[in-house]
């Protein structure tokens, strides 16, 4: 499905290169909120925390459905109970509405909500994808 009524994210040449690689997690907000909750809670080492947020995001990236992330997830990692997994629903909540989709042109679903998509006063050389040819 083409969403014809948004303009592609203004990204800049090196946030680009940055995404080029398929294990590259940006370190937002919400995704180190979700990386301390899975550090502290599960002591996670580093190598274990990237595999799972690298998963967890390049699922919600794609837009694939809460639901089955949430069992992915449970498949790496026991799920916790209670006020624990009402936490981590959260966490991961957020980590969904902020992250950066391919079917919403680059843009977050809470970006697009708030407008972000007008933008102005951009730092660094925005590569306008609109008129991009090969």
């Amino acid at each position: 499905m083409e969403r014809t009524d948004i303009e592609f994210y203004p990204f800049t040449k090196e946030q680009l290169k940055l995404a080029a690689n398929p294990r590259y997690v940006e370190k937002t907000p919400a995704v180190k909120q979700l990386s301390e909750f899975f550090r502290i809670l599960y002591e996670m080492k580093k190598e274990e925390l990237d595999e799972t947020l690298n998963m967890i995001v390049g699922m919600m990236r794609v837009d694939i459905k809460f639901q089955f992330i949430m069992d992915e997830l449970g498949e790496s990692i026991e799920l916790p109970d209670g006020e624990e997994m009402t936490i981590l629903i959260d966490l991961m909540m957020e980590l969904h509405n902020t992250t950066r989709k391919w079917i919403l042109k680059g843009h977050s679903p809470v970006g697009l909500r708030e407008g972000y998509h007008q933008q102005k006063g951009r730092k660094g050389k925005v590569l306008n994808l609109k008129d991009y040819r090969k």
